[in-house]
């Protein structure tokens, strides 16, 4: 009878044993030990380390911010870019190689659809990438304009041009760390037009052409007024269904002889970016004749394209839509309301601005 007691006490030892080896073993792969990560990450400014948590469970995340709260290691300062994480990595080495940037291997530059010079500098600034003013300087030097106009047709058939404004295309990109931001954004933009509105519109010119000869027989546009006035299109109205119907807005404007009368062009003049061109701003400087933007004072197209915009935009000039309206206005929701004579644009003012 003992030796059966002695025996049952043995094997419930084993089975203990046993058990905290699990147990152990366990802690030791889930907390101590390392854990695998495959990801990409884009810091941009503003970001906190929490950026990195993205794809992480809880019990890696809790172990990364025991390790930073235990070792009093200061997180606030965040390079810019892009960081590529594949392999182990335990809390310590995870963090350091956040904080050497050592699997940084780019920065990611996102100019969204209808900024112009002006707003791709303040952003480049901002995010830190430059210097302020550098790349409105690059794209208006003639230092910089003259040799890519030896590499890129479209830029010859422009004409003499001051400004590389509008041919910069709007999109995401990556750039190699290393590389002069400016200038290798400026490349990439480039050669995102020619491929992606250049070489695709070539075929929708003539078509357009015989169209406006047909439709506004008074009007007649060279391939930059186009661009001039899908800029113009994509700055007056986001919603890209709306852009046709705008754009027709304004063609027939010109055949009657009307001032195009767009609000957001005088801005460009003023060299600010849009962010600030508020209503109440715009105001301010609607009577200024002086200002050569201006096209509640001065008529036709203004000098130059004022922002750089997808093809879409573009598409809508290429495939106006007729039709009886002149006007046009938005409510304070953002909606949109014509008028095809002044009286019932007043009384869309009436209705919908009050």
């Amino acid at each position: 009878m003992y030796r059966r007691e002695k025996k049952k006490i043995k094997v419930g030892w084993v089975i203990v044993f046993l058990f905290l080896s699990i147990v152990f073993w366990f802690l030791a792969r889930t907390i101590f030990g390392s854990f695998w990560v495959y990801t990409d990450v884009t810091v941009r400014s503003g970001d906190t380390f929490s950026i990195f948590y993205s794809g992480l469970s809880n019990l890696q995340i809790n172990r990364i911010k025991w390790y930073i709260r235990n070792n009093d290691i200061d997180t606030a300062r965040l390079e810019v870019g892009g960081y590529s994480f594949s392999g182990q990595y335990t809390p310590a080495s995870f963090v350091a190689h956040v904080l050497d940037g050592s699997e940084k291997n780019f920065s990611r530059v996102t100019v969204l659809e209808g900024w112009s010079i002006y707003d791709i500098d303040n952003y480049l600034t901002k995010e830190w990438l430059i210097q302020e003013g550098n790349y409105i300087s690059y794209v208006t030097q003639t230092t910089t304009i003259q040799p890519l106009r030896e590499q890129y047709d479209f830029l010859r058939e422009a004409g003499s041009i001051s400004s590389l404004e509008w041919f910069l295309y709007p999109d995401t990109y990556f750039l190699d760390q290393d590389a002069d931001v400016v200038s290798a954004l400026v490349r990439v933009q480039l050669d995102t037009f020619n491929q992606r509105v250049r070489q695709i519109i070539q075929d929708d010119l003539w078509f357009f052409y015989r169209r406006l000869a047909q439709d506004f027989p008074n009007v007649t546009m060279d391939w930059y007024d186009i661009m001039t006035l899908a800029s113009v299109v994509q700055k007056e109205e986001r919603i890209t269904s709306n852009q046709p119907t705008i754009a027709g807005i304004f063609l027939r404007r010109m055949q009657l002889g009307m001032r195009i009368d767009a609000d957001i062009t005088l801005c460009y003049w003023l060299k600010q970016p849009y962010s600030v061109c508020t209503p109440s701003y715009i105001a301010r400087y609607v009577s200024d004749r002086s200002n050569i933007y201006n096209t509640r004072q001065r008529m036709g197209l203004p000098p130059s394209i004022i922002a750089n915009v997808p093809v879409s935009a573009i598409m809508s000039v290429l495939d106006y839509e007729l039709s009886n309206y002149l006007y046009y206005l938005h409510d304070p929701r953002g909606r949109i309301h014509y008028g095809s004579t002044l009286d019932e644009h007043n009384r869309n003012k009436q209705q919908y601005l009050r």
